[in-house]
């Protein structure tokens, strides 16, 4: 996965909860490609994000504190995609 500097990617697995981290800068050599940011506590951590697991983060989701998701077929909102209706819930 590639992703650029204030990005904000995701990782998940069976053994860890989906955890946030904002991409803090672009790192070449050694291997290591980026520093990230966890958003809830500001730990500093370093991927090449190219394991399972990394996903990117929807900003509006992000925005909006909502779950990731794609319109229900019979949503509410006429199909948008983040909407909040009891359809799409």
């Amino acid at each position: 996965m590639n992703a650029a500097v204030g990005d904000l990617v995701a990782y998940e697995d069976q053994a860890n909860p989906r955890t946030v981290y904002r991409v803090a800068r672009y790192i070449t050599g050694y291997g290591v490609e980026y520093e990230l940011v966890k958003v809830e506590t500001g730990e500093v951590t370093f991927s090449d994000l190219r394991q399972s697991g990394w996903t990117p983060v929807c900003l509006t989701c992000a925005e909006i504190g909502s779950p990731p998701h794609n319109a229900s077929p019979r949503c509410e909102s006429g199909g948008h995609n983040h909407c909040s209706c009891d359809m799409c819930f």
